[in-house]
Formats: structure tokens, sequence, C-alpha cells
């Protein structure tokens, strides 16, 4: 089933969520724009696919390690722990190093 109507050269400038459909579209830079109807049938939504989310791999531990050392001494001191916080591989050693302790 087609759920759109073609737009051909158009830049489309804006769009409202209240209206599902409706776009407001240029032919030229200096033109007015002007509403226009992208679905076929406004009553007939298509189906939403969502891509599953991928997790972020991370940094290596040696880019960790570089970040941790060089920049969060110019980071505030209450932005640290959010921004620059230990490498994992050092946090998990005194982890293991106060336990044995």
């Amino acid at each position: 089933m087609q759920y759109f109507n073609c737009l051909l050269c158009a830049f489309i400038t804006s769009f409202d969520t209240n209206r599902p459909g409706v776009v407001l579209a240029r032919t030229h830079s200096d033109v007015e724009p002007v509403s226009f109807q992208l679905l076929c049938d406004p009553e007939v939504l298509p189906p939403v696919v969502c891509v599953p989310a991928l997790p972020a791999a991370g940094l290596a531990t040696d880019r960790q390690t570089c970040l941790y050392s060089k920049i969060r001494p110019f980071c505030s001191d209450e932005a640290k722990d959010v921004t620059r916080p230990a490498p994992q591989s050092t946090t998990q050693n005194s982890t293991q190093k106060r336990m044995m302790v």
C-alpha cells in the first residue's frame, strides 16, 4: 500500500505533530511556505518500525586512561566524576586491592 504522496522540488520547512502527514514546504527560498499533505489517506498512518538500539561499545581502556589523566584536571570539581570518571580497569583494580587489605 502506498502511504505517501510525492513531493518534488520542495524544501520542507516545518511539520506539526498535531497534524500528521502535513508539512510546510517551499519551492524556493524566496517563496512563502505552502501546506502540503504527504499522506495519501490522512486516516491511515503507515506502520512504525523501530530499529533495535545497539549498545555503545565504549572507549578502550588506554583511551579512558589518557582522558582521565590529561582532561580531568580541566573539568570543574562537580563535573569530574560525570564527564571523566576513572578508567574501568583502574576502578576494578583499586576495588580489588581494597578488598584484599
